[in-house]
């Protein structure tokens, strides 16, 4: 899946890895590459199932999780009787739960910071870099998050799309990536547009104890 329309530019393959098969998502930590897209589409039926669904219904949700018990940490946040249990949903559960595992062994850490918005406003919406080591960014409904590369403080050029249900991962600012500053993400602009996202973000947690 290529994100740009035409041949990506040099530097987007010099800063952004894309790779097919999630077991690959661990050269975000053995290379130097800023973001790591899993390029992939969901399932036919799941994209529907989530598209359709009323928004309203969706949970917002922030909680620190040990990697063990992110199933049934989704179980709970989404056991409110309002959405009905379906194959649909239990796919998003058990995608949610293997993101989860596959970033904090990546990351190697043992809790990850889980949180789940429905978005329909342009927040983040500058180009920037988060004050994170990593953080994994997953839209499973909506336009995808944007990236662009930094040629100084005004501007951004070369912005794509990661697609929507393509996991990234993205360095940032507490990363050691010597590359890592060059490459910006916001979300996209679609306030006034009535159209609302459903993300995922994964970040590490080194020391629970010490997050609120």
């Amino acid at each position: 899946m290529n994100v740009f329309k035409k041949n990506p530019p040099s530097d987007f393959t010099r800063l952004v890895h894309m790779v097919e098969d999630p077991s690959d998502l661990r050269v975000f930590s053995e290379k130097n590459y800023p973001a790591v897209i899993w390029s992939r589409q969901l399932l036919p039926d799941v994209q529907t199932w989530i598209d359709q669904i009323d928004p309203n219904l969706l949970p917002n949700s922030r909680k620190i999780v040990h990697k063990s018990a992110i199933q049934e940490t989704l179980e709970g946040v989404f056991n409110n009787g309002i959405i009905p249990q379906s194959d649909q949903l239990d796919w998003l559960l058990k995608d949610i739960t293997k993101l989860g595992k596959v970033f904090s062994n990546i990351m190697q850490v043992d809790f990850l910071r889980l949180r789940l918005d429905v978005v329909s406003t342009n927040s983040c919406r500058k180009f920037h870099v988060d004050a994170v080591t990593g953080r994994l960014i997953c839209t499973y409904r909506g336009k995808g998050t944007q990236c662009g590369i930094s040629r100084d403080e005004n501007e951004t050029i070369d912005i794509f799309s990661v697609p929507t249900g393509s996991p990234v991962l993205l360095s940032g600012l507490l990363d050691s990536k010597e590359n890592g500053l060059e490459l910006l993400h916001r979300s996209p602009p679609i306030e006034g547009t009535g159209v609302k996202r459903y993300v995922l973000v994964f970040d590490p947690i080194i020391d629970p104890e010490n997050e609120v």
